[in-house]
């Protein structure tokens, strides 16, 4: 389990794929595990 900080850091450099809407962070589901 990640810290949602951390989460935010790794898609900032690009280490997971994700993008901003309207300044919000945006994941595809497929990248993620719940």
């Amino acid at each position: 389990r990640l810290d949602e900080h951390t989460v935010y850091r790794m898609a900032r450099k690009g280490e997971i794929p994700a993008y901003k809407v309207a300044g919000q962070w945006r994941f595809k589901k497929e990248y993620l595990v719940v």
